[in-house]
């Protein structure tokens, strides 16, 4: 919570620091508060649209619309990151949760694969119950996901938490 706390205050010092806004759109995001990530995220973009870290922005929007169970919303943000840097593997692992969320379960295992050859470390640590998420339910789905998406669990899983 304090951590919030000192995002939301250097947004107040310097209201036009747009990786100050994104980073407390993370930490919203990472805490549940979906609605106020999606704001600081899309305000982030506003400021500076052709920001070198706009990719870590969709990322986090696409983390946010996930909590929210906007998974189409997640697909989408996360699509526009992949197009701006491909290599980056959290989008894919963000894509991959995402596309389970809307029951393509191919495309989830295809950008599973991706993440697995750019950070198998991630996967890894994904798949044993890691986690930057910090309300259990929302965790909890998280990792039903991947482990769907990594053929590890039966994609009926995913529609009790969907």
């Amino acid at each position: 919570m304090r951590h919030r706390h000192l995002l939301r205050r250097a947004v107040s010092l310097n209201p036009n620091d747009a990786r100050n806004w994104g980073a407390l759109g993370l930490a919203e995001g990472q805490a549940g508060s979906a609605k106020e990530a999606i704001e600081h995220l899309h305000q982030a973009l506003r400021i500076s649209p052709r920001d070198p870290f706009r990719h870590m922005f969709h990322n986090n929007l696409a983390i946010a619309h996930f909590v929210a169970k906007q998974y189409a919303k997640a697909v989408e943000c996360a699509l526009v990151g992949v197009s701006e840097v491909p290599n980056y593997a959290f989008l894919h692992l963000q894509l991959a949760a995402s596309y389970v969320g809307l029951g393509d379960i191919e495309n989830a295992k295809t950008a599973l694969n991706t993440t697995l050859r750019l950070a198998p470390e991630l996967v890894k640590s994904r798949l044993s119950g890691e986690s930057p998420l910090r309300d259990p339910d929302h965790r909890k789905r998280f990792l039903t996901f991947v482990r769907i998406a990594a053929g590890l669990e039966d994609p009926s899983a995913e529609g009790a938490l969907r």
